[in-house]
């Protein structure tokens, strides 16, 4: 495994946090909803799960009529998901060791994530993952989302390192679509809540990290 530069999505690839929502949902149904389940179709779940919270919660706004308007939801979920993050959001499994191990390589490593930058902050550090990245790249804070490369193009360049020697690590097919398609190396990890089958993320990996496998796999590829 050539590597000289490492991209890291966080939720769902450094975080154990895809669950939170699944627990998410049914506060937003039994608080905004009177309990009644939210459904949302196949399409509009990836997009709920993978798109900056601010656009999520436009969404359950305008098409499925979730509360009075997309404020209310935007400023409740960012209430909550900074609570979680603060006291309950955990490393995956195998992810410090994998990190000791390319830290201890003089691999250059960052992240860029759709969660917003202080949120983000807050999770790195909550897990004790500050200390291996050199930068917090956000979706939110730059404006754009990982539809497009810019934000991989970004933290390569800021990392100083060569296309073809970086790699991105990402739990979202969308995600290792852009950043595959943009030349990079791509890693793709598969979470039992993330909308994705296990085939889907696979298909986009250079290497992909199955069900009962995770990064600490890779130390000395």
């Amino acid at each position: 495994m050539n590597i000289k530069g490492a991209i890291f999505d966080f939720d769902g690839t450094l975080g154990d946090s895809l669950g939170y929502w699944e627990w998410q949902y049914a506060e937003l149904s039994r608080i905004f909803c009177n309990g009644k389940k939210i459904e949302l179709t196949s399409e509009d779940d990836k997009k709920f799960r993978t798109s900056l919270i601010t656009d999520s919660m436009k969404l359950l706004h305008k098409k499925y009529g979730v509360a009075e308007s997309a404020e209310i939801l935007i400023n409740y979920v960012n209430d909550s998901i900074k609570n979680f993050y603060l006291n309950e959001v955990k490393p995956k499994a195998g992810v410090v060791q994998y990190l000791d191990y390319l830290k201890a390589k003089g691999v250059k490593m960052c992240i860029a994530s759709a969660t917003a930058e202080n949120e983000l902050k807050l999770a790195v550090e909550s897990c004790g993952l500050g200390k291996y990245f050199s930068k917090l790249f956000s979706c939110s804070t730059l404006g754009f989302g990982k539809e497009k490369p810019d934000i991989f193009l970004m933290a390569k360049d800021f990392l100083g390192t060569e296309i073809n020697e970086t790699w991105v690590f990402e739990d979202s097919v969308l995600a290792l679509q852009t950043s595959k398609k943009a030349g990079f190396k791509t890693v793709g990890i598969f979470d039992k809540n993330n909308p994705y089958t296990a085939e889907q993320i696979a298909e986009y990996s250079t290497i992909f990290i199955g069900e009962n496998q995770t990064l600490a796999d890779l130390i000395g590829e």
